[in-house]
């Protein structure tokens, strides 16, 4: 069994805090429920112009994880008004 951890930080555009969960509530809703993964934001709740999620995926070909990952970050840029600048992605073999 393998397990992908990714950390993904965007720069947002949000006006308000409150506007801020709006979009990461949406985008985290989203994401789960299209891709059947565990994503929570991690970090940066109260940094307006950051957000900084985690996503786990598991598995037991990497492959299959390293496809699943490319296709969020595919869906969140082509959806979202963000813009990525930092990836962190591990994998862990249990």
């Amino acid at each position: 069994m393998i397990v992908g951890i990714t950390k993904l930080k965007f720069r947002i555009q949000a006006f308000s805090l409150k506007e801020k969960r709006q979009l990461s509530k949406s985008l985290i809703q989203r994401v789960q429920h299209k891709y059947s993964v565990s994503i929570a934001e991690t970090s940066e709740q109260d940094h307006l112009g950051l957000l900084e999620i985690g996503i786990a995926i598991v598995s037991n070909e990497r492959l299959h994880i390293e496809r699943k990952q490319n296709k969020i970050l595919n869906y969140i840029e082509a959806h979202y008004d963000v813009e990525m600048f930092d990836q962190i992605v591990e994998y862990v073999y249990v």
